[in-house]
């Protein structure tokens, strides 16, 4: 009896260290193996009534600590929130550059209030005219540009957007797949850990896709929930269908939700639920902070041409152009009142007036319309000049192909607004906007100033009594080209917008917020996806120190293990022998 129990304990150690050899080979052949933890098959006693019958090898198991793991991938969406943000930020500041770049906005600003101080030292110089045009298309360029850039990172965000759904869509595949097979591994008592391995490693890259949390089963499965609380998965359920369809491109007025498509769990929108990782950073980018710095440029590109057209349409140049267009919307049924004399004035091309000019009191206009507007100015221009509502917009044109039209607004309010006649109307604006849309992105120079630079107001027309023949516009008047130079260092109210307060500012001085407000986002975002990048390997550091593989340890204890196998092994040759021996002795 005794020489039977030392051969079956023997055997017991034969099978347990078999066991444990099989598990540290496969430790040292996936010591490399991402999401691979290390494995251990623990040994205990076997008692049968108060005799030791052996060893049994315990269920595998793996070396982890869950804690470290949750910490992992929180930091791991954490990270890649960060690092969405750093890329798409530092890749519109390449595109605005940096306070100091010459292509910069507040620069684009201080160049154009410089061409406008050369042109009021010269006047009647072509050449500044010229120079001063090609400036301010510059500027407008840019602005047109940086809204172009802006949309195209946005279109870029939501492909991406996309590309990390899908990705998503695949570790919630995986994860329910695992799901099923550790629930009925677990059931029949098989090993689970290489599942576990398999299931944590798509839950470590789903969460950098998007952040979440899990909630572990009694059977093993697991649930997966956004950090808001949004159920994605759960037990051995199938896997859900994330889905989202990227646009082709975007525009200013592409907002979500009604432009971009939400991201669905099967079919239900949840994008408001995804706050962190890949994901979070981008919907972060593509609906808040890209078109906030879009909103900043519209609110500059406003001011700019609220200040500029102000003073440019107070003037007007010599020669001046044989049509002025409004830019304000109009119909001659629309109301009409005003206050104040406006003078309107046919020119020849040296600025001297080619009929007597028509002074317009605004508050004899009957009927009180638009249409009224048109008749006056009509009758008072009988033969000269012709008034009339075009396509939305107030014309006024002089008869003879080689006049043009002036105007002084003088002292005039129309409908109460405070803006004079040529203004209201927006007769003789130098910036002109969109009718619709994003301001910084349509903002251009008038396209007949652009044609002809000469039609750059740069003074008056003379509010004394003119006959043919007098001049109505000195060449050599500078007072409106001054005026529109001395803006640039006067501050306008500009009102809050995407994210900058409501300030009192010079141009240049807005251009260089909005230039500082992205640099200091962009640096910010680098800044902080290097420091979560740094948290996440010291993280993912002590979680390999828990659960990773060290070879040493693990070819050591091959040593232990071989040497325990074959002291099991002799003890069975000597049992062998022994059961030899009694036979022998039987015979």
């Amino acid at each position: 009896m005794g020489l039977e129990i030392a051969l079956s304990n023997a055997l017991t150690g034969l099978m347990a260290n078999q066991a444990e050899l099989q598990v540290t080979s496969n430790n040292v052949s996936n010591a490399n193996t991402p999401g691979y933890t290390r494995k251990t098959a623990a040994q205990t006693s076997v008692v049968l009534g108060t005799q030791g019958a052996g060893v049994q090898t315990l269920p595998i198991t793996r070396s982890i600590s869950q804690g470290l793991v949750n910490a992992v991938n929180t930091q791991a969406a954490a990270q890649a929130f960060s690092q969405a943000l750093s890329d798409i930020l530092g890749q519109f500041e390449d595109a605005n550059g940096n306070p100091s770049s010459a292509t910069s906005v507040a620069n684009q600003i201080a160049s154009l209030a410089s061409q406008f101080q050369a042109l009021a030292t010269s006047p009647s110089s072509s050449v500044s005219k010229i120079q001063l045009v090609s400036t301010a298309q510059q500027f407008t360029n840019g602005l047109n540009s940086l809204v172009q850039t802006i949309q195209s990172l946005r279109t870029n965000a939501d492909q991406q957007i996309s590309q990390a759904v899908s990705a998503a869509q695949q570790q919630l595949q995986t994860i329910a797949q695992m799901n099923q097979q550790i629930a009925q591994a677990q059931a029949a008592g098989q090993p689970t850990a290489e599942l576990q391995d398999q299931r944590d490693l798509a839950v470590s890259q789903l969460s950098a896709e998007m952040n979440v949390t899990t909630f572990q089963h009694p059977d093993g499965t697991i649930a997966v929930y956004t950090t808001t609380g949004q159920l994605l998965l759960d037990g051995t359920s199938p896997a859900p269908t994330l889905t989202h369809n990227q646009v082709g491109s975007s525009s200013p007025s592409l907002v979500y939700p009604g432009g971009y498509d939400g991201i669905k769990l099967n079919g239900t929108d949840i994008t408001t639920a995804i706050t962190g990782g890949k994901i979070g950073a981008l919907i972060q980018l593509r609906d808040t902070t890209l078109p906030n710095i879009n909103k900043q440029l519209d609110a500059l590109a406003t001011a700019a041409a609220n200040q500029i057209n102000a003073i440019h349409n107070t003037g007007s140049s010599a020669p001046a152009p044989n049509s002025l267009t409004g830019q304000t919307p109009t119909a001659t049924t629309n109301p009409f009142s005003g206050t104040g004399t406006v003078r309107i004035a046919v020119i020849d091309q040296k600025g001297n007036a080619a009929a007597t000019p028509l002074d317009l009191n605004l508050a004899t206009v009957t009927p009180a319309t638009v249409a009224g507007l048109l008749s006056a100015i009509n009758t008072g221009l009988a033969g000269v000049a012709t008034a009339s509502v075009t396509n939305g917009q107030l014309v006024i044109t002089a008869t003879n192909p080689q006049d043009g039209i002036a105007i002084n607004q003088e002292n005039t309010n129309v409908n109460g607004s405070g803006q004079g006649f040529s203004s209201f109307f927006g007769l003789n604006d130098f910036f002109v906007l969109g009718a619709s849309g994003s301001p910084a992105q349509t903002i251009a120079v008038r396209s007949d100033i652009v044609a002809n630079p000469n039609f750059v107001a740069t003074g008056t027309l003379s509010t004394a009594a003119l006959t043919t023949g007098q001049i109505a516009v000195a060449s050599g008047d500078n007072s409106v080209v001054q005026a529109m130079a001395n803006a640039f260092q006067t501050a306008t109210a500009i009102p809050a917008a995407g994210g900058l307060a409501a300030t009192t500012a010079t141009l240049a001085d807005y251009g260089g917020q909005i230039i500082a407000n992205a640099a200091n986002q962009a640096a910010t975002a680098s800044s902080d996806a290097t420091f979560q990048q740094t948290l996440l390997t010291n993280l993912s550091n002590q979680a390999a120190a828990v659960s990773g593989v060290n070879t040493d340890q693990e070819l050591t204890n091959l040593t232990v293990y071989q040497n325990a196998y074959a002291a099991s092994a002799r003890v069975v040759t000597v049992v062998n022998q022994m059961f030899q021996i009694l036979e022998q002795m039987g015979q």
